[in-house]
């Protein structure tokens, strides 16, 4: 018994393109069709600068980051009617041309169970090829700066900060009281793609310097004191401290790194320097793919 078609589909913004035999048509009654995708399961650049070794075999190397990410799709448009064909194509035109010119590109792919994403803008123009009254072939090329690839659910986690108990009084007086119970301050972050994931960390306040650790690694701490109705949000991609929307990048500490999740299951560590330890953190992040 063969397997039922599974729709796998290529969204941007409100356009989608198909890769199956007889797609859902739009309002026009005109169908895009997706033939090919080049640059998204890989090609990604990497930018080294090695420095050859005078008078010797090799080169110098150092660090070699991924560049941005290329992205060409290319299909065919098939519309019912002269007139759809002509709205097809402007709409193929008008793709991240309008006002707003970045969007989320998401491929869906369904028979894997897999849907990955990345924000993109156009890389190059859209090109069009008329080749009848009802048909026209067109190719997008899209610009992502970030490379990496992303589940599109995201994941959450609040982690209370580390407090140590109060102790147990072993009083034989009713009520008997035993202490509060301690907190570890630890949480798990669980990464299912193959690289590492950046984070959106929220400090969330009443608390003075609130910091995350990768536990056996890296930290990140906000140098300052939060009221009850502050945050401070830490995107560890884009490289942003803000406290109710104001820049604070400054009020990193000089030990602070741009922290991110490998591949598989890490914790992850929040304290801060409060004596009641009060606030908590929120820890946000999506499975990654180079």
């Amino acid at each position: 018994m063969s397997e039922p078609i599974q729709q796998q589909t290529i969204t941007i913004d409100d356009f989608v393109a198909y890769d199956f035999v007889d797609p859902p048509a739009d309002v026009e009654g005109n169908t895009y069709v997706w033939q090919n995708i080049e640059g998204w399961f890989g090609g990604i650049g990497v930018r080294g600068a090695p420095i050859d070794r005078p008078m010797s075999d090799g080169a110098f190397d150092g660090p070699a980051p991924f560049e941005g990410r290329t992205v060409t799709i290319s299909g065919t448009l098939l519309a019912k009617t002269r007139g759809g064909l002509q709205h097809g194509l402007d709409r193929l035109a008008g793709i991240l041309s309008g006002q707003v010119r970045r969007a989320t590109l998401v491929v869906d792919e369904t028979q894997r169970g897999a849907s990955r994403q990345a924000e993109v803008r156009l890389g190059g123009p859209t090109m069009i090829d008329r080749l009848s009254t009802y048909q026209a072939d067109w190719s997008l090329v899209l610009f992502s700066p970030d490379p990496l690839r992303y589940g599109t659910s995201a994941h959450t986690i609040t982690i209370l900060p580390f407090a140590p108990g109060s102790g147990r009084t072993y009083n034989l007086i009713p009520n008997r009281h035993y202490g509060a119970n301690s907190r570890n301050g630890i949480g798990t972050v669980t990464n299912a793609g193959n690289t590492n994931t950046p984070l959106v960390i929220t400090f969330i306040g009443p608390c003075t310097n609130p910091g995350l650790r990768i536990v056996g690694g890296d930290q990140i701490q906000y140098m300052g004191s939060l009221s009850a109705s502050e945050q401070v949000v830490i995107d560890t991609q884009k490289r942003t401290v803000l406290l109710n929307g104001a820049n604070r990048r400054r009020n990193l500490s000089a030990a602070s790194r741009w922290i991110s999740a490998p591949p598989g299951s890490t914790q992850v560590y929040h304290w801060v320097d409060n004596v009641n330890k009060t606030g908590s953190c929120l820890v946000q992040w999506r499975d990654a793919w180079s």
